[in-house]
């Protein structure tokens, strides 16, 4: 387990996307014994869903554009 939070950590840094509480996810994976579909179903969909209410959310006023660039 220490080693799963440590890759998750360390790939985040090195990404430049740290996400704290994204540690929790292998934890979760390892201790619960889940399997791939953890990642689509819960992790994955959740990620999406919140992505698409911050666009709607962020681009209800006319004055603001979010986001500004994509990459």
């Amino acid at each position: 387990m220490a080693l799963s939070l440590a890759t998750a950590l360390s790939l985040m840094q090195i990404l430049n996307v740290p996400h704290p509480p994204a540690g929790s996810n292998p934890f979760i994976v390892f201790l619960v014994g889940a399997n791939w579909e953890f990642l689509l179903t819960p992790t994955l969909l959740g990620a999406i869903l919140l992505v698409v209410v911050a666009l709607f959310y962020n681009n209800l006023s006319k004055d603001i554009s979010y986001p500004t660039y994509w990459f």
